[in-house]
C-alpha cells in the first residue's frame, strides 16, 4: 500500500498537533493551577509582601484599614483551607504591632481615625484562637475609641477628628 504525499503530510500534521496539545507541565505547575483563586491571591500577596504590614505599598509598619481588611481575609482563608501559613502571616503582623501590655504601636485614640479601628476585627479571631490577653486589651482600646468617636448631628461617625 502506497501513501500519497498529501496523505503523509496530513497524517504527520495531525500527529504533531496531537502531541503539541498534550499537557507537559511539571506537577509543581499543575498544583498551582488546581489552587482556588483565593489561595492564588493569598500566595501572590505573601510573595509581594513578605510581611503583612507591607500591604498597600507602605514603607513602614502601619496599623490601618487595609492591613485589617487583609488580615481578616487571611484568617478566614486559614480557617477554610486549614493552612496555618495564612494564620501565622496575620499573627506575626499583630504580634509586631501589639506590645506586651496590649498597646497598639503608633496608635493614638485621640486622633479618632476610624481607619485604625478596622484592624481590630481580626483581633477577635486571633483572640478566640490563641486566648492571648494582649489581643483582648487592644480590642477594648479600640472599643473605647468607638464609644467616644465624634459624631455628626445625625449620629454618624466622623471619619477622622480633623474633619469639622
Amino acid at each position: 500500500m502506497k501513501i500519497s504525499r498529501t496523505s503523509a503530510v496530513t497524517l504527520l500534521t495531525v500527529i504533531a498537533l496531537i502531541i503539541s496539545c498534550q499537557n507537559n507541565r511539571p506537577d509543581r505547575f499543575k498544583k498551582k493551577l488546581d489552587d482556588r483563586w483565593s489561595v492564588r491571591m493569598a500566595e501572590s500577596e505573601m510573595t509581594r509582601n513578605p510581611q503583612m504590614w507591607m500591604v498597600d505599598f507602605v514603607k513602614e509598619k502601619k496599623w490601618n484599614y487595609t492591613q485589617g481588611l487583609m488580615g481578616l481575609a487571611f484568617l478566614r482563608l486559614s480557617d477554610s483551607t486549614g493552612n496555618e501559613r495564612y494564620f501565622n502571616y496575620v499573627k506575626e503582623y499583630a504580634d509586631s504591632m501589639i506590645d506586651a501590655h496590649g498597646s497598639i504601636w503608633n496608635y493614638k485614640m485621640e486622633n479618632y481615625n476610624i481607619d485604625q479601628v478596622n484592624p481590630g476585627k481580626m483581633l477577635f479571631l486571633l483572640y478566640d484562637r490563641t486566648k492571648d490577653p494582649r489581643y483582648n486589651i487592644a480590642i477594648e482600646e479600640l472599643k473605647a475609641q468607638i464609644d467616644s468617636q465624634p459624631r455628626t448631628p445625625e449620629g454618624g461617625f466622623w471619619h477622622k477628628k480633623i474633619y469639622p
